[in-house]
């Protein structure tokens, strides 16, 4: 995670532990990625959040992330590290 998303998102047992509280929780999100919007798997949903904030926001928080923060290369490795978190 870079610093600007632990800014907002916590994911707790991470050396460096994050304690932003703008965003949703990201510590079992790779648990909860797939079950969030029928008809998209847990990559896709990830994927889509992190181009598209404004997509689905999580109840209870804004939309306040800005959209496309990454692409490419580091997009693809931003997916795996938070399908990861189980």
């Amino acid at each position: 995670m870079t610093s600007g998303c632990a800014g907002c998102h916590t994911i707790d047992g991470l050396d460096g532990a994050t304690t932003g509280v703008v965003g949703p929780n990201l510590t079992t999100v790779g648990n909860r990625a797939g079950s969030r919007v029928v008809g998209l798997s847990a990559e896709a949903y990830l994927r889509q959040s992190v181009q598209e904030p404004g997509a689905f926001v999580v109840p209870g928080f804004g939309n306040f992330m800005p959209p496309n923060l990454t692409s490419g290369q580091n997009l693809d490795n931003l997916v795996a590290f938070l399908l990861a978190l189980r």
